[in-house]
């Protein structure tokens, strides 16, 4: 019997993915201009700098040079993709700091070997996970989402991870169970936001219907751009929800 696959509708095509070429063309672009580290610069500059290098982009795939008739290059998401440098390097995580350029220094605390995921509530069996021992057993698959903030920024980036449902499934939930709640890590001595914002309901808790959780979207990422999750990008594992803004897309 052959086995037939069903693309999903969001499913890229392989020959839409970015040219070896343009995103090269794009990395020496950055490396001319130099990365964007300072606080007040990143902060104030990230929008502006992120049309630049896009606008640069453009020109270096639509202009052969000496007169000659320029190549048309069809709008594609994926030439869009947001340089990594910047996504490694302007990060919301209240619980290390406010301060969103200081983020990727103060984020190496976190002590990431031996984590687990305890799993509670209205399950078939609650148990807690190793989280290496759960990734062996998983296909994992890269998708490009667009991180949108409600602070009116957003980044294109290419996440390597698994369907939430997949993990959900193997859970077996209880038919009673309408909403899953998510909390990150509580680990004051190695986040320091957690005991200076003392105020705070910490550990951070998200939510989301067991119908959001099911969709096909909903991704359980533990890379970005091709390598494992950075510690201020939500090490070693983070939820993302593509439709939703970036708060409800729970790090750690």
């Amino acid at each position: 019997m052959s086995n037939l696959k069903i693309p999903s509708s969001w499913d890229l095509p392989e020959n839409q993915a970015t040219l070896e070429e343009i995103y090269l063309n794009r990395r020496s672009f950055l490396e001319q201009i130099g990365e964007v580290t300072v606080g007040a610069l990143v902060l104030s500059a990230l929008p502006g700098f992120l049309a630049s290098a896009q606008a640069s982009e453009a020109g270096s795939q639509n202009s052969t040079g000496g007169g000659s008739k320029k190549e048309e290059v069809p709008p594609n998401f994926q030439n869009r993709i947001t340089p990594e440098n910047l996504v490694t390097r302007y990060n919301n995580f209240y619980e290390f700091s406010t301060n969103k350029a200081s983020i990727w220094h103060l984020a190496k605390k976190l002590p990431l070997e031996k984590w687990t995921l305890k799993i509670s509530g209205q399950v078939a069996k609650p148990r807690t996970l190793d989280l290496e021992k759960l990734l062996r057993g998983i296909s994992l698959e890269q998708r490009v989402y667009r991180l949108r903030c409600v602070e009116t920024w957003s980044a294109i980036i290419p996440w390597t991870g698994f369907p939430l449902r997949d993990l959900i499934k193997a859970l077996d939930p209880l038919s009673t169970a309408r909403y899953i709640k998510f909390q990150t890590f509580l680990d004051p001595n190695a986040a320091a936001g957690q005991k200076e914002r003392f105020w705070e309901p910490w550990p951070y808790t998200e939510g989301l219907s067991m119908t959001e959780a099911m969709h096909p979207l909903a991704f359980l990422a533990v890379g970005i751009y091709g390598h494992p999750l950075p510690p201020q990008n939500g090490a070693p594992i983070r939820l993302v929800v593509p439709w939703k803004y970036g708060f409800k897309s729970i790090k750690s």
